[in-house]
């Protein structure tokens, strides 16, 4: 069924997209680097993507690619595209629609369908329920549904996510997700922090050696994105996972850094 819903959602949105003229477009490359604990590895992303904004929709088209050392001689690589379809339909809904394909490594999942549907009953807060698909290796296929609200200010967004997930391999999970961004008082500078906490740790951590294994987890991550010169944008964000797995307790630590061109 979620699969069916995408496939519509993008033959429909497509066609609506492309008579609209663009009013901004956005040029990013960024790389990521991640390292585990106890000689669980590194991850390294190279990454290129592109967003193009209408008058009532959008989309953001990205290219991956990850070498990931599991550390022990063992490693893999792989490339993934990633495209999400937004839409605004009226003042009170309005969707977006995604697709993920990687070269089925353990580099990245296999395969992610989602959808969301935000509502917005007033007009400094939006309501969220989406549906998402994903496929993993060693043949794990995990449903999600989430729900969440996003409160806006003229400076700040505060937001809230739910999410649950269900697989037949790997049973019942769920995460949450809180966020805040604060916009700078003068210019289009902001700062965004994530806060993550759940028993979902695969969905933010995939490794072969306990991928049918539930764990919890806990996340944070600070984002700063600061312009420069006339239509530039660094993007710096640093980050930490701690991941409880039946097998072993072990964290992460990250950083990216990426470059935007606007116009």
């Amino acid at each position: 069924m979620q699969k069916i819903l995408v496939v519509f959602s993008f033959a429909l949105l497509t066609t609506q997209l492309t008579l609209a003229a663009p009013n901004e477009q956005r040029l990013t490359v960024g790389y990521e680097h991640r390292n585990y604990s106890k000689d669980r590895g590194e991850r390294n992303v190279e990454f290129l993507q592109y967003s193009n904004k209408f008058n009532n929709g959008g989309f953001v088209a990205k290219l991956s690619s990850a070498d990931r050392d599991f550390g022990s001689g063992v490693s893999d690589r792989g490339t993934e595209g990633k495209l999400d379809i937004y839409y605004d339909w009226n003042n009170y809904l309005s969707t977006k629609s995604g697709i993920t394909l990687s070269d089925n490594t353990f580099a990245f999942s296999h395969r992610e369908y989602r959808q969301d549907f935000n509502i917005k009953p007033r007009k400094d807060l939006v309501l969220n329920l989406g549906l998402k698909r994903t496929e993993y290796a060693n043949d794990i296929d995990v449903d999600a549904w989430s729900s969440g609200l996003s409160w806006y200010s003229k400076r700040m967004i505060l937001s809230y996510k739910y999410t649950n997930y269900s697989s037949d391999e790997k049973g019942n999970s769920y995460g949450n997700t809180l966020s805040g961004k604060l916009k700078d008082i003068e210019g289009k500078g902001n700062t965004q922090l994530w806060v993550g906490f759940g028993t979902g740790a695969y969905s933010y951590e995939w490794d072969p050696t306990n991928s049918k294994l539930n764990g919890d987890f806990k996340s944070i991550t600070l984002r700063r994105e600061q312009p420069f010169l006339n239509n530039w944008l660094l993007g710096i964000s640093v980050g930490k996972n701690w991941y409880e797995t039946p097998l072993d307790n072990y964290y992460s630590t990250n950083g990216q850094i990426d470059v935007s061109y606007k116009w």
